[in-house]
């Protein structure tokens, strides 16, 4: 990756934050920034997915209504709506405390 060296004034010139990728970047290296960018988020998305359908699957086995379940994960309303959506950004420690809280098995595979 190209290194420069910009000050303040430098910014300035530039109107948006695509004017300055392409001053800092390579056509191709800007593509391979986007193209890994993407790759994540599909990757997040898939894990956050998994995560949403195990815990609705858990609250019907389990006769669970929304308030009931986000007392049970000590989560906010806002927290678990997030989650159950798939529109939260689960952190390990969140995951492990779902785990916890709900006896849940999760693991994750790398390979």
């Amino acid at each position: 990756m190209t290194k420069m060296n910009f000050n303040k004034n430098d910014y300035d010139k530039f109107q948006t934050l695509d004017e300055l990728e392409k001053e800092i970047f390579s056509e191709d290296e800007i593509n391979d920034i986007h193209a890994r960018a993407l790759k994540r988020a599909k990757a997040r998305n898939e894990m956050t997915e998994a995560v949403s359908k195990a815990l609705i699957q858990y609250m019907a086995s389990h006769h669970l209504g929304f308030n009931q379940f986000k007392k049970q994960l000590h989560m906010s309303s806002a927290t678990l709506a997030k989650i159950l959506k798939g529109n939260s950004n689960l952190t390990l420690d969140t995951i492990a405390e779902i785990s916890e809280a709900t006896g849940l098995k999760i693991s994750l595979h790398i390979g």
